[in-house]
């Protein structure tokens, strides 16, 4: 859910339903429920708009709330299968979290860029749990193939990606945890 207030700022409402199906051969099952609740902010900071030249550049900042259920996170890695852990099944963390982010869109003639970064910022939360700080990153070059006043049609090519570290349990680091990602 959202409401735009005006032309420059807007808050929305994100709550996640979420269905997970795990297992192996041996041993299988499903986790399903709403997850954490997350209030996000949308401020555009610089527009600048003309026939030739576009470009926006939007700050966000939101909090999320711990609404999912976090019980998963209480659940010794001896009771499922190899490399599923407590971490990757439970709907929730128990903790309230801050995301802050920043993204620009520009447009010269038929070129355009577009570059995106996201930060999350974790607490603790239920059972000594603490999921790592979370990097997120997307950009890249493109051009619009056709740009007129009823329709446009762009190519662009993004890499994007996702760094974060170790979550803890109780302080310990969890080696299984950790994740560098990157797409194009």
């Amino acid at each position: 859910a959202g409401y735009t207030f005006n032309d420059r700022f807007n808050l929305q409402l994100n709550l996640p339903v979420i269905y997970r199906a795990w297992g192996s051969d041996a041993v299988h099952g499903t986790e399903a429920g709403i997850g954490d609740l997350l209030l996000i902010g949308n401020l555009t900071a610089y527009r600048k708009l003309a026939e030739n030249f576009n470009f926006n550049w939007t700050l966000l900042g939101g909090v999320k709330f711990p609404t999912g259920d976090a019980s998963k996170l209480n659940t010794p890695d001896s009771a499922l299968p190899e490399g599923i852990g407590g971490h990757d099944l439970a709907l929730g963390s128990g903790s309230f979290d801050g995301v802050v982010s920043t993204g620009v869109v520009g447009r010269w003639r038929r070129l355009l860029l577009t570059a995106n970064l996201q930060y999350a910022i974790r607490t603790e939360g239920d059972f000594q749990h603490q999921y790592a700080n979370d990097l997120i990153w997307s950009g890249g070059p493109g051009a619009y193939l056709a740009l007129n006043h009823k329709y446009t049609l762009a190519l662009q090519l993004i890499a994007s990606g996702e760094t974060k570290g170790k979550d803890t349990f109780g302080g310990v680091p969890d080696g299984d945890s950790a994740e560098t990602l990157v797409y194009l």
